[in-house]
């Protein structure tokens, strides 16, 4: 089958499309470059540069929107990175002929569950007294609870998604996703434990999305096979006929026995990302991608590092955020004009978030790069 992805130069879309390339033919848009696969740079705000690209496609995955799932993002980055770009995207497929469309959402549109019991000690890695296996499971069908406005946007994606399906014949899958890192082990905070999706079982879950028949309409989470649970991940394992094969608590225990015979594991491991839960460019729940076309990489810490001891608290001369890669000019000591980049969503964050392109400011020193 012929597959476009949006967000493609992501840390999900790199994942998905290495798995997706084995048995089909793959294009991309994105708003940052990748030497991989056809991919294109246009930003998906603009409808009449992306509507050719959905020409001839069979299925559309939807990975593309802003990094940060926070509660402070505003309308004004969501709208143009998450909205807008969300209602072309379902369009061009519509207007293309596409047969299927794959779209990203997040386990944050059923966030405020989180704060109910027994939910809330789970997430909190509070266990106490409970089973896992008798803890009842949040279905994909109960009433939408999103703990913030980048959750709506996802919400709104999803209800595109059904109305495509419903109304316009397509078929449609929304995909509420877990916590995706760039080294491919949980996060220290307890809800990833909960929402980890390893990158195997990522791949072999859209392959499913892509490849199953039959399927009109579904709402599925995103996950690995975690011993702890808060959303029925198990449905969605049955809609689409596959089995994860990975669990959080066991690459924990895995890792610990590695840790303990060599310190240079824990130190490879911490350069490329930091623990923190909070989802994808990847918040545990990732989805994707700033500026609306590219899921952030959270697994590289950039090609500057060998520039970092000259660019020491020097003079800032230029910042571009746009695409969750921070490019900074300065002044060295020397006065030489020093460029460096830095991915701003270098920690795993739920779909790769936690940090947003509006927080560093002209001001900002560098003095512990």
């Amino acid at each position: 089958m012929k597959i476009l992805i949006t967000g493609i130069a992501g840390t999900v879309g790199s994942i998905v499309a290495e798995r997706l390339s084995e048995d089909h033919e793959l294009s991309g848009i994105d708003i940052r470059p990748t030497d991989q696969f056809a991919s294109r740079v246009i930003d998906l705000n603009d409808y009449d540069a992306i509507r050719p690209r959905f020409d001839g496609i069979d299925v559309v995955i939807h990975l593309a929107a802003e990094p940060g799932h926070g509660r402070e993002i505003g309308w004004d980055i969501l709208m143009p990175r998450n909205v807008q770009p969300t209602a072309n995207v379902f369009q061009a497929a519509h207007e293309a002929g596409v047969r299927r469309i794959v779209f990203a959402s997040s386990m944050h549109v059923m966030g405020m569950y989180e704060e109910d019991e027994p939910w809330r000690s789970i997430a909190a890695g509070e266990y106490g007294d409970l089973d896992p296996a008798t803890v009842p499971l949040v279905s994909a069908e109960a009433p939408v609870r999103a703990d913030g406005r980048y959750a709506v946007t996802k919400a709104f994606g999803e209800q595109l998604a059904r109305y495509y399906a419903e109304a316009e014949g397509m078929e449609a899958i929304s995909v509420r996703l877990g916590t995706i890192s760039g080294n491919n082990h949980p996060g220290a905070e307890a809800r990833s434990y909960v929402s980890w999706f390893s990158h195997r079982d990522l791949g072999n879950f859209f392959a499913a999305c892509v490849e199953k028949p039959g399927i009109k309409h579904a709402i599925v989470y995103g996950a690995s096979a975690n011993t702890w649970k808060i959303y029925d991940t198990p449905a969605g394992w049955s809609i689409l006929g596959i089995t994860p094969q990975d669990d959080a608590d066991s690459d924990s225990d895995s890792d610990s026995d590695s840790d303990s015979d060599s310190d240079s594991d824990s130190d490879s491991d911490s350069d490329s990302d930091s623990d923190s839960d909070s989802g994808s460019g990847v918040d545990s729940d990732s989805d994707s991608d700033s500026d609306s076309d590219s899921d952030s990489d959270s697994d590289s810490d950039s090609d500057s590092d060998s520039d970092s001891g000259n660019a020491v608290d020097g003079e800032v001369l230029h910042i571009c955020a746009s695409s969750a890669v921070l490019i900074v000019t300065t002044i060295d000591a020397a006065g030489n004009e020093i460029t460096c980049s830095r991915d701003l969503c270098d920690v795993d964050t739920d779909e790769g978030q936690g940090c947003t392109p509006g927080y560093w400011k002209q001001d900002h020193h560098f003095d512990d790069w």
